[in-house]
This record gives structure tokens, C-alpha cells and sequence, in this order.
């Protein structure tokens, strides 16, 4: 009995058979990938094994390391999957007289099996007195016609344009030509060369082209190849590869990577991802950040982070200032009401001033405090503190009195008016002390000059100075001399009751410091 298959089923099992056989020549790795400079891209390959087509077949010279297509002395020079095109070195075609001087007519054809000439080529005749008729037919069959008379009556300038005159003529074509039909009548110059070459390669302009064509034999021309066969046919098999399209082209159809990938459209994995963002051809705007997805980009507006902006910085001066008044000037006073004793703190300086977003305060970090008898008004204590707002005469005596927390406020209102740190180890004035520094330049009569720029204008420079000389009498050497927290809280209610002070209630207050 004859077991009969049904010819739809030969017909999916070649089609299956054939993809397998693709998609194992497009994953394969063993290949041959370069030959001297030339990168050799699948569907091409110098083994049978390496390609499904016969055309893409190449030949590389180990010994001159160079590429040629098969069964050919067209040597290639770049191969790209993406476009469709091999470039290959093509010889100039020599039209000589005979000996008895008659070039006769003749009847030339120009074909390259498998491939096509791109119209990104064009063709030259250069020569003398020499009538050529063109016959181009293209890869859809249709044919273009093109006459070319070339004269060299006088030697005039080149005509770079190549228009008839002076011998050259040029011409180029919209569509791929298959191949290339022309015939060529009595020429009366030595020699007339039939040149294919591409575009922009060759410039017609040295009057020594009519002789020997600059001595040059090979020219560089594009090629155009597609594969055997219809989109139809490849919708149903691995011809194309992932991330790319499939388009009929003429005689058989190519793919391309979709747009935003590059790379080889014809390997299983070959089209990449491009990244606009890296290579800068993203549309995002100036407020904008670009951010690379597969196959394309997305443009996200930049985060703002938002800032607080002091409303006026002199009166966040100030309004520190009166703050730092009244919450020494409470606790003191709460202090005070105690019967026998009084609290020193030893420790005031910037960090242990705490500021809620209510301007409320807190005064934190007592763990170095000491109580004070009212009897006596001093304490003998052993020296604990933070160096630069220490009280020089505490630091020298071991006597802790209520003047060793009036010097430290006093730091801190210098600290607040120059921008500088109480005690700095490489400052570009040199003094390492800022009660040295201000006091120094006080007497100089440079007071101004140390003063932070920032919050000095012309409207504010007389309160300025006086809160620097309150800050100065605050940081004398001797206890005895400076004035109490009340005549410091004193002062400041002046100056803010005097009008030259404008507190801004709604400001949020931050004192910065440069690490």
C-alpha cells in the first residue's frame, strides 16, 4: 500500500526546514567575521556553511588580507546589512583607437549577478569627441536612456560640471540599475575611459583626466542586494530579525531595524537599541531630562526641590539675634528666681540653639551647666566647654561666672555678622580666632570689611555696626567689663524699637556654616 503525503504538508515542512536552516546560520558564532579591515556581516560569509545564498558567498586573500565576492576580482571595501549595499573596487572601462586610429563602434554591457548598481552611484565618460548611447534598465524592469557627446574643440577652462564640454560628461539615475547597455561610435582621442563611481568620489577637474584618468584603474562603487523571495513568504520564517521590517524590493525583499534600533537586521539579535539620550538626538527640552526606552526616549520635567528663601537677610540677622535674647533672657530670669543659685550653661554655641518652624526656642544640651551661688557669684570649676566660645578668663582662672555665657552670645553674634566659624584652622586672613580677627579689624577702622557682604547694604551699615560693637563688648578679656545678658537684651529691644530693624515673621531662620 502507497502511503500518500498531501502536498500542503511538503509545503509547511520545507518551510519549516528552511527556516531552521536560517535561523542556524544567523545564531552561528564559528564564522568568519573580518577579513583585514572589512567587517563581514551575515547574510555575507566566506563559507558555504555561513550563507544561505550563493551571492553573499565572499573570498578572503589570507595573504593580502583582502575581501572579494566570489568567483570575482571585485576586491570589497564595506559591507552594510542595514542599508542593503556592499561597496566594491570596479575597474575603468578603456574605449583606444586601433592602431589605423579608427575606434570603430562598439557595444559594451556592464552586469553583476545578484547584485544591483545603486543610485547613489554615477557615470562618467571622459574622454574626446566620442558619442555614447546609455541604455539603464532597472531592478523593476523598466528601462532609462542616455546620450552623452563629449568635444574637446578648445582647451578652455575645465567645466567642472561636467556637461559635454571640454570632455566629460556625467549623469545619474533615481533607481537601482540591473544592468547597463551602451554603444559608442568613432572616437578620434587616443583613449576614452567609461567610469561608474560613487557619488562625490570623483571630481572631474584636471585637464590631465583627458590622458590617463590621473593613472587610476579602480573606482569605488555601491551596490545594492536584497534576498531571494517575498515578505509573504518571510512573515512565516526567521529571515528577518527581532526589532526589524521586512520590505519587498524588486526582484526580492530586504529588512531594516525598526526605527530607534541599529545594527544588522538580518542576525537573529542583531538589531540593537540606540539611545537617543547618550548620543544626543532627543527633542527634550532645556527643563527637561531625557530617559532612553527600548527603541525610542521619553522626556521627564526636572524635579524642583523646593528652597527657602530668607525674605531679608538682615532682618534674619536680627531676628536671630532678639531670639537668642530672649531665650537667655528667660532662662536667666528663671534661673535667677531660684533663692540661693544661678545656672551657667558653658556650652552656647550655634548647634545648641534650636528653632522650631515657629521661631520658638529651644536652648538644648545642658549636660555642662553649672549652678552659681548668689552669694558668691562664681564657681571654681574644672574647664569644660567648646574652644573658640570658651571665656578666655574661665579658660585662664577655672572661675565660672554669669560674664563666661555673656562671651559665648557674643561669638555668636560675631559668627552671625561675618559668616565666618568662631575658631578656623587655615583662614585666608590668618587668624584662626574671629574675636581676634573682628576686634583687630575694629581697631583699623575695617570693620566693614569683615563683615558678610551678603547681609550688608547701604540702609543697614549703622545698625550693623552697632550690633558688631554689642558683639565686641560681649567678648572682652575681662569678665568685669562686659555687660550683663539684661543691658545685651536691652540693646537689642533698641534697635528693634528704633524701626531700623524689620523682623520678618514669616521667614524660616537657618545659620550655614562652610565644613
Amino acid at each position: 500500500m502507497k502511503l500518500e503525503i498531501p502536498r500542503y504538508v511538503w509545503v509547511c515542512f520545507l518551510v519549516s526546514f528552511t527556516a531552521l536552516s536560517v535561523s542556524t546560520r544567523q545564531s552561528r558564532t564559528d564564522c568568519q567575521s573580518t577579513c583585514g579591515t572589512v567587517k563581514i556581516e551575515y547574510p555575507f560569509g566566506t563559507s558555504s556553511d555561513c550563507v544561505d545564498e550563493g551571492k553573499f558567498l565572499l573570498r578572503c586573500d589570507e595573504k593580502e588580507q583582502k575581501l572579494f565576492l566570489n568567483n570575482s576580482n571585485l576586491e570589497v571595501l564595506r559591507i552594510s546589512s542595514d542599508d542593503g549595499e556592499v561597496e566594491v573596487l570596479m575597474n575603468v572601462i578603456s574605449l583606444c583607437n586601433n592602431m589605423e586610429g579608427d575606434g570603430g563602434n562598439k557595444n559594451r554591457s556592464i552586469e553583476i549577478p545578484g547584485f544591483m548598481f545603486s543610485n547613489k552611484n554615477q557615470f562618467f565618460q571622459v574622454g574626446c569627441n566620442i558619442y555614447i548611447f546609455y541604455i539603464f534598465t532597472t531592478r523593476y524592469g523598466g528601462t532609462t536612456t542616455f546620450t552623452c557627446d563629449t568635444h574637446c574643440d578648445s582647451l578652455r577652462p575645465v567645466d567642472k560640471l561636467c556637461s559635454g564640454l571640454n570632455g566629460c560628461c556625467r549623469t545619474s539615475v533615481s533607481n537601482p540599475v540591473k544592468y547597463i547597455d551602451w554603444s559608442s561610435s568613432s572616437c578620434s582621442y587616443p583613449c576614452n575611459y567609461v567610469l561608474m563611481v560613487k557619488e562625490g568620489y570623483f571630481i572631474f577637474s584636471e585637464p590631465e583626466d583627458l590622458k590617463n584618468l590621473r593613472n587610476i584603474t579602480r573606482f569605488p562603487v555601491i551596490l545594492d542586494w536584497t534576498k531571494q523571495g517575498t515578505c509573504q513568504q518571510a512573515a512565516n520564517t526567521s529571515f528577518c530579525g527581532e526589532k526589524s521590517r521586512c520590505s519587498n524590493n524588486g526582484p526580492g525583499y530586504s529588512c531594516k531595524c525598526l526605527d530607534g534600533f541599529e545594527g544588522n537586521p538580518y542576525a537573529q539579535h542583531g538589531c540593537k537599541d540606540v539611545d537617543e539620550c547618550k548620543v544626543n538626538v532627543h527633542s527634550c527640552g532645556k527643563h527637561q531630562t531625557c530617559k532612553n526606552v527600548d527603541g525610542t526616549f521619553r522626556c521627564k520635567k526636572k524635579k524642583e526641590w523646593t528652597k527657602i528663601i530668607l525674605l531679608s537677610v538682615i532682618g534674619c540677622l536680627v531676628g536671630v539675634c532678639c531670639v537668642l535674647l530672649k531665650l537667655k533672657f528667660r532662662q536667666l530670669a528663671k534661673l535667677r528666681e531660684r533663692r540661693f543659685e544661678s545656672n551657667v550653661h558653658r556650652d552656647i554655641k550655634p548647634e545648641n540653639i534650636l528653632l522650631t518652624q515657629t521661631l520658638s526656642v529651644k536652648l538644648c544640651d545642658f549636660g555642662a551647666s553649672r549652678p552659681v551661688p548668689t552669694r558668691t557669684g562664681q564657681l571654681t570649676t574644672l574647664v569644660q566647654g567648646t574652644y573658640g566660645y570658651l571665656d578666655p578668663e574661665y579658660l585662664r582662672t577655672r572661675t565660672l561666672t554669669e560674664k563666661s555665657d555673656v562671651y559665648s552670645f557674643g561669638v555668636v553674634l560675631l559668627e552671625l555678622l561675618s559668616g565666618e566659624k568662631a575658631l578656623s584652622f587655615n583662614p585666608p586672613h590668618g587668624e584662626r580666632v574671629l574675636v581676634s580677627h573682628i576686634d583687630a579689624a575694629f581697631k583699623g577702622n575695617r570693620l566693614s570689611e569683615v563683615m558678610d557682604q551678603r547681609v550688608v547694604t547701604a540702609d543697614n551699615q549703622a545698625v550693623i555696626h552697632q550690633v558688631a560693637l554689642l558683639g565686641l563688648s560681649c567678648t572682652r578679656m575681662c569678665g568685669v567689663e562686659r555687660p550683663d545678658m539684661r543691658r545685651v537684651a536691652e540693646d537689642l529691644r533698641g534697635l528693634q524699637a528704633s524701626g531700623q530693624v524689620v523682623l520678618q515673621d514669616e521667614a524660616a531662620f537657618f545659620v550655614v556654616y562652610d565644613v
